[in-house]
């Protein structure tokens, strides 16, 4: 009689075991996909997040190139302008900077000193 309480103790042990490691593995495996999910999701903001960044600064430039042309009118192209502020901007920058060793102009300078010309030539 003992030893049969002591079989039935036993089988009741190891399927109380059996069934803690399955209910163990199915909660990893849920927490494992709700990660995955949850990383998803966070990869989906984080792109719609950039894509609204990056339509809100073009509608911010498309506002600003209307400006220039504005400020400058129809007879001058706001493109030389814009080329000029960025050359300009470029110079300072690599003249502030201590370490910057190699300077990059296009091909023919001439056309970087006629875009600066010709921000004055816009203001006559």
């Amino acid at each position: 009689m003992q030893a049969e309480r002591n079989k039935r103790a036993t089988i009741l042990t190891s399927e109380g075991q059996k069934q803690s490691a399955i209910l163990q593995s199915e909660g990893e495996k849920q927490a494992a996909i709700n990660r995955a999910e949850a990383n998803k999701q966070q990869q989906i903001l984080i792109a719609e997040g950039e894509a609204e960044a990056r339509i809100r600064k073009a509608e911010a430039e498309a506002i600003a190139i209307q400006k220039i042309t504005d400020a400058v009118g129809q007879s001058t192209n706001p493109a030389n302008y814009l080329i000029a502020q960025k050359y300009i901007q470029m110079l300072t920058e690599l003249a502030q900077n201590n370490n910057q060793k190699t300077v990059y102009l296009p091909f023919e300078a001439s056309n970087l000193m006629g875009s600066i010309g010709g921000i004055k030539d816009m203001f006559k």
